[in-house]
């Protein structure tokens, strides 16, 4: 991640950055919430994995079996510390997340944007299916919940795909 950055200060700025968050959740503890750090490695993946096709062109099914896999193990993760003991239709659902998640990485792998643009749809989608999840598992799941994130993605998606340098 830090070769795409074009100067030392700036890759230096990066570290720091990513040390105080890491910093600040170790002090955290078990005070921190896992859908935030849940998100956060989520976004930091799929900008990695997005950036190694774009600079080194990894096969499509390296791609597609590596992000089944963190997909999963984060649903998988996510719900055993929402929920504790994981039950047949977490594990079910982590499994469905996890292909869903490989099938999307696989069709964004043809769009003609750049790595970054490619890797913030993944993780907005990531998002949605993330708290609905969530919601799901935890029994709160309601309409206006659904809307309002869904509205939320929808804008950001809107602004992002109209703004982004669509090339061939």
């Amino acid at each position: 991640m830090l070769f795409i950055l074009p100067s030392f200060t700036l890759r230096l700025l990066f570290i720091l950055i990513i040390l105080a968050v890491l910093a600040w959740t170790l002090r955290a503890g078990r005070k921190i919430e896992i859908n935030i750090l849940a998100l956060i490695t989520a976004y930091v993946l799929s900008t990695a994995q997005f950036g190694l096709h774009f600079f080194f062109r990894i096969p499509a099914w390296a791609l597609l079996v590596v992000t089944f896999i963190w997909v999963t193990v984060l649903f998988w993760l996510g719900f055993r510390l929402k929920i504790g003991n994981i039950t047949t239709s977490a594990k079910l659902l982590s499994l469905v997340t996890g292909l869903a998640g490989a099938e999307i990485a696989l069709a964004l792998l043809f769009w003609p944007t750049h790595f970054l643009v490619t890797s913030t749809v993944f993780f907005l989608l990531f998002y949605l299916v993330w708290m609905m999840a969530n919601f799901y598992m935890l029994g709160i799941l309601s309409r206006n919940r659904l809307l309002i994130h869904s509205v939320f993605v929808v804008l950001v998606l809107s602004v992002l795909l109209f703004t982004a340098q669509w090339t061939i």
